[in-house]
């Protein structure tokens, strides 16, 4: 069932760049509430944990932030980039088509 679902997603990213486009500002604001949550996590966990523990979740933030907004960028310039050759495809069938 979970590859069915990971199909439709890769199926649909793949047809419409709009839809990319909105997963990858997704994955950006999805990744940056893990990120606010491990930081209130580490916050919370401050007084009453080791200090490594609170390090790590410092650290999880971080790089899940940064992970967040290099995928997310990554999927929107490839959005950007896909609707532009649709564009450019479109143009050249209607020259040829008149």
């Amino acid at each position: 069932m979970n590859w069915i679902f990971r199909g439709v997603i890769v199926g649909a990213a793949y047809l419409f760049p709009s839809f990319r486009f909105g997963y990858g500002v997704g994955l950006i604001i999805l990744m940056q509430f893990v990120a606010a949550f491990s930081l209130f996590a580490a916050w919370a966990d401050h007084g009453s944990q080791p200090d490594w523990v609170v390090r790590n979740e410092i650290i999880f933030a971080v790089v899940s932030s940064l992970v967040g907004w290099v995928l997310g960028l990554a999927l929107i310039r490839q959005a950007k980039r896909h609707a532009k050759i649709l564009a450019e495809n479109l143009e050249e069938y209607e020259r040829k088509n008149p």
